[in-house]
C-alpha cells in the first residue's frame, strides 16, 4: 500500500489493480439565520468587535440595546435618532439626529447631548475603535477627538454628506456626497476628492476594515443604485462588485480583514435582499434563507462571524457563521470491486453525499462508513465526499 496527496487532500490506495482516490470536498463556512425576539422595525444597527453588544435605532427614532448577543433587548431614550456607531469594546457609542450628536460611555445605557447645530442635516456617523474620535456628516463633516467633548468642522459639502466611515484608529476616513468620495488620511483634518468616483454618489452607507485597506459602499442613485462598489487599495480605486438586484441599497458592513462583506437592499417594488461575500466582494451568496422583506441596516462583528440585520417593517435577525465540517478519513480497506473507508470526524447533524469519477457506486452509512463498489481493475477513481446541513448556508 502506498500513499500520496492530491490537490484535494486525497489518500491514494492500490487494490486489485484498481486505483482509488478518496477526498473531502472543500466546503464554505456554514451559518444559520435566527429571528431575534421582541425587536423593533429598524433604521440603523451597530455592534462591537465581539458582537455581543448591539445598539439599534427603531423607526420612531428610539434607542434599543442588547448586551447578550441580541437575545434580550432594552428600550431606551428616544430623540428621533437616525443613525448610530459603536466602538470596538462597545463601551462608547455615538448616535445622531438631524441636528445633534449624542454620546454614550456606558454601553448605550445613558446618553448625553454633545453638540447641536441648526440645519446641520446629519445623516452619517462613524467612531474610532477606542471611541475617542467621532465623525458626523451632513452639510459638512464635523470631527471630535475627545469623545464628543469638542468639535471642529473640517469639510463643507455643497450637497450633504450621506455616508462616512473611519478605520480602527481613525487615521483614514472616507465621506460621500454628490460629488463623489472624499478621502482624509490625517484623522479628518484635510480632505481630497478621490478621482473617478463621481458616479458613486448619494451613498447610504460606507464601511471599512480595521486598516482602511478594504472598503464597501452602497447607495440609491447613480450607478451605485444598481450595485455595490468595493475598493481594495485604501479607497483609491473602486469597482462595481454587484450589478442589478434592486434599486435601493441601504447598508453594508465589512470584517476587520476585509474578507467578509454583507449588504442589504430595500428596493421599491422588489423584495428586500441580503447578500454575503466571503472573498472580499469577488463573489456573492444570493440565496441566504432570510424572509422576504425590506432590509434597512446591517452590522457585523470584527471577524464577520456574527451579523445582525434589521427590517424596515419587521424585527432584527442574526446570521451566525461557523466553520463547515470537512470530512477526514481513516485507513481504506480494499474489497473485491472497491473499498470501504470510515469518516473519522462523522457528525450526524450533517448530511453526507459522495460521487465517484469512474461511475462507481458510493454509499455512506449512518455511522460514517463509506462503501465504494463497481470499480473495474485498472481504473483510476476519485471519490469526493461533501457535507451539508439543513437550514445552514
Amino acid at each position: 500500500m502506498r500513499y500520496r496527496f492530491t490537490t484535494l487532500l486525497a489518500i491514494l490506495i492500490t487494490l486489485l489493480s484498481c486505483f482509488a482516490t478518496v477526498s473531502s470536498a472543500s466546503a464554505a463556512p456554514l451559518g444559520i439565520v435566527t429571528s431575534l425576539p421582541n425587536t423593533p422595525s429598524t433604521l440603523a444597527l451597530a455592534t462591537n468587535d465581539a458582537g455581543n453588544y448591539v445598539i439599534a435605532i427603531d423607526r420612531n427614532g428610539g434607542i434599543w440595546t442588547s448586551s447578550d448577543n441580541g437575545n434580550t433587548w432594552t428600550s431606551g431614550i428616544n430623540q428621533s435618532f437616525t443613525n448610530v456607531a459603536v466602538s470596538g469594546s462597545g463601551q462608547y457609542a455615538a448616535a445622531i439626529t438631524s441636528n445633534c450628536v449624542w454620546v454614550s460611555s456606558d454601553f448605550g445605557v445613558t446618553w448625553n447631548n454633545k453638540s447641536c447645530t441648526y440645519y446641520a442635516g446629519y445623516d452619517a456617523v462613524s467612531i474610532s475603535n477606542d471611541g475617542s474620535r467621532i465623525f458626523v456628516g451632513g452639510q459638512y463633516v464635523a470631527t471630535s477627538a475627545d469623545f464628543g467633548g469638542t468639535w471642529v468642522v473640517n469639510m463643507w459639502s455643497g450637497c450633504g454628506v450621506t455616508g462616512i466611515a473611519a478605520n480602527a484608529n481613525a487615521s483614514k476616513v472616507i465621506a460621500a456626497d454628490c460629488f463623489g468620495l472624499h478621502l482624509s488620511s490625517n484623522f479628518g483634518i484635510s480632505w481630497n476628492l478621490i478621482p473617478n468616483t463621481s458616479e458613486i454618489w448619494l451613498v447610504n452607507t460606507l464601511a471599512t476594515d480595521s486598516a482602511g485597506t478594504h472598503w464597501s459602499s452602497v447607495g440609491t442613485l447613480g450607478n451605485v443604485a444598481n450595485g455595490v462598489w468595493i475598493s481594495n487599495d485604501g479607497g483609491n480605486t473602486w469597482f462595481n462588485s454587484i450589478s442589478g438586484h434592486g434599486d435601493y441599497w441601504t447598508s453594508t458592513s465589512i470584517s476587520d480583514d476585509g474578507s467578509t462583506i454583507v449588504v442589504t437592499n430595500r428596493g421599491t417594488g422588489v423584495d428586500g435582499q441580503f447578500m454575503l461575500s466571503q472573498d472580499g466582494g469577488a463573489t456573492w451568496n444570493y440565496s441566504i434563507p432570510v424572509p422576504t422583506m425590506g432590509w434597512n441596516s446591517v452590522t457585523s462583528n470584527s471577524d464577520g462571524s456574527t451579523i445582525y440585520f434589521g427590517a424596515h417593517n419587521g424585527g432584527i435577525y442574526k446570521l451566525a457563521l461557523g466553520a463547515a465540517l470537512t470530512p477526514t478519513f481513516g485507513t481504506a480497506t480494499p474489497t473485491e470491486d472497491g473499498f470501504t473507508l470510515q469518516i473519522s470526524n462523522y457528525d450526524s447533524n450533517f448530511s453526507y453525499s459522495g460521487t465517484d469519477s469512474a461511475s462507481g457506486s458510493v454509499s455512506i452509512s449512518n455511522t460514517g462508513l463509506i462503501t465504494v463498489t463497481g470499480l473495474a481493475p485498472g481504473i483510476s477513481s476519485t471519490v469526493t465526499v461533501s457535507t451539508t446541513r439543513t437550514g445552514y448556508i
